[in-house]
């Protein structure tokens, strides 16, 4: 009987899935009292170019659809004022939108979570907004984001784990094997079950109950509204006197603690959507929006100040247009045309350009350099060594360079993981850019200063390798100064000038053929020239 419940279940839930899609595409967006974000899906033709420009990037992630980040800021841009900030990639979960303060929360795929943050130019000065994207500690448990809620005690998101549909029918299922409370604060992720009482709702929304960071949930359970907030250490359950249909879509908007109850659904070729105040038990008709399908390309709606905004794009110009209604029940009788100022293309997120830019300073210095004498390019070892052997030129790489993003990590108070997805070369801002170049600035300093007075750094004393001239002799001042220089350009185009070392007759990088150097390792009795 239960396998047979579990499997009507899934049929349900296939069949609901199938109606929603049978709606006008639903954009991602979320708001704050401060920000407005909205997450805007790029026409055909600015896909294609971004394929065209991703040759940097591998060919799954190019695939993957890019979304303009498009913000609103109430303190100083109408409603009608948005401005394009940045670009994200990825399998975006549309669910998991969830704003707070300057902030907000996202996952792409099954677990990566990001956060882009905005913040404000120092008082009195001329410089623009700074927009982060942070990248934040994976989700504990893959699958797909239900709900999500940002407040200041964190980020919540109620997901839905990988399961099979055997495991969905098995007898042994716990309510933990389902779906799943996970909250993010202070950089660490902490999990729950959800209350019993909601086990069973459809559509489940989690919701503010109060002021002190405090959730509920709200969803349909027979048809009905029904909310639950904690009272006394136990979940109470409130049914509104409200029902929802089978084919309407539920979406939920807090707006100033107000909470508005939005039911989407589609009929006569009309995309309708009626909006409600809850107020205690009480569920009031504010008013509705109805929208003609064959103009409509994308909508959302958005909590803005005290109004429920509807933005939708036009299917023939790609038009933005906004319209709202406010808490008496007051509507624009004209939509309000959005202008989007300062586009964000990809190639100009200042990661790429700096790769760009050292990979253009490698390829002119190797030209310079191999117009050289082909005589002046003969290396003598000394006697007892042979060239190094690649894998320990990389682990000495590994040894002396961790120890300074560690200390970069602690100065930027970010993770290692953090460190290496915002390393130069994938960095979406500038300030982005900055915990890798302090890294790289570290790692340059103490490598220099190591080989000048001993021809070895610490990594390269451990794997028993070091440097040393063309000739055979010790390197001068200038040549360690040259060669480790140049090791910025290694380091930030790190997917193509290191490759040099495999494809050079002696093992050598770019700073290697440039100073005239090369690393050399003992020689193993057993080994012949």
């Amino acid at each position: 009987m239960k396998q047979l419940l579990g499997v009507i279940l899934i049929m349900l839930l296939w069949a609901q899935s199938a109606l929603a899609q049978d709606l006008p595409q639903h954009v991602p967006a979320a708001s704050d009292e401060a920000l407005h974000w909205l997450l805007l899906p790029t026409s055909p033709k600015a896909v294609a170019q971004n394929a065209a420009q991703s040759a940097s990037e591998n060919a799954e992630q190019a695939k993957l659809p890019p979304y303009q980040i498009l913000l609103n800021m109430t303190d100083r841009d109408p409603a009608s004022q948005w401005a394009g900030i940045t670009q994200i990639r990825g399998d975006l979960q549309p669910s998991s939108l969830a704003a707070v303060g300057h902030d907000l929360y996202v996952v792409l795929g099954s677990s990566q979570v990001y956060c882009v943050q905005r913040q404000d130019p120092p008082p009195g000065t001329m410089l623009r907004d700074v927009i982060k994207m942070v990248v934040q500690p994976k989700l504990p448990v893959e699958g797909q984001v239900i709900s999500a809620l940002a407040n200041d005690d964190g980020y919540h998101v109620i997901i839905e784990p990988k399961m099979t549909v055997e495991r969905l029918v098995d007898e042994k299922q716990t309510p933990e094997d389902s779906r799943l409370l996970l909250k993010l604060h202070r950089n660490k992720w902490s999990q729950s079950p959800l209350p019993d009482v909601v086990l069973d709702w459809q559509q489940l929304h989690v919701i503010a109950t109060g002021s002190n960071g405090q959730v509920g949930y709200v969803g349909v359970a027979d048809g009905q509204l029904v909310m639950a907030a904690l009272q006394d250490e136990h979940w109470q359950t409130q049914p509104l006197d409200f029902t929802v249909t089978m084919h309407a879509q539920l979406h939920w908007l807090n707006i100033n603690g107000h909470h508005i109850a939005a039911l989407v659904d589609s009929h006569d070729q009309q995309l309708h959507i009626a909006l409600h105040l809850v107020v205690g038990d009480q569920v009031l008709a504010l008013g509705d929006f109805t929208i003609p399908e064959a103009d409509l390309k994308v909508w959302t709606l958005l909590a803005m100040g005290e109004k429920v905004g509807l933005i939708t794009q036009n299917a023939t110009d790609d038009q933005l247009t906004l319209q709202t209604l406010d808490l008496q029940g007051d509507q624009l009788e004209e939509p309000i045309a959005i202008t989007v100022g300062n586009p964000v293309n990809d190639l100009n997120q200042p990661g790429r350009w700096i790769v760009l830019t050292a990979m253009m300073i490698g390829m002119l210095v190797l030209f310079s350099v191999w117009r050289r004498d082909p005589a002046t390019a003969k290396v003598t070892v000394p006697k007892g060594y042979q060239i190094a052997a690649i894998s320990k030129r990389f682990l000495a790489l590994m040894i002396d360079l961790a120890p300074c993003g560690l200390i970069s990590s602690y100065l930027f108070d970010i993770t290692m993981q953090q460190l290496v997805d915002q390393w130069p070369g994938v960095a979406i801002t500038w300030e982005q850019l900055m915990p890798g170049l302090v890294t790289i600035a570290i790692y340059i300093t103490h490598t220099t200063l190591s080989e000048i007075f001993t021809a070895q750094t610490v990594g390269k004393k451990i794997m028993g390798i070091s440097v040393c001239t063309m000739d055979g002799q010790s390197p001068d001042v200038w040549q360690v100064i040259l060669r480790n220089l140049l090791k910025t350009l290694d380091l930030i185009a790190w997917y193509a000038l290191p490759f040099l070392v495999i494809v050079s007759a002696y093992r050598q990088r770019l700073g290697d053929i440039v100073a005239r150097t090369v690393v050399i390792q003992p020689k193993l009795p057993d080994i012949e020239d």
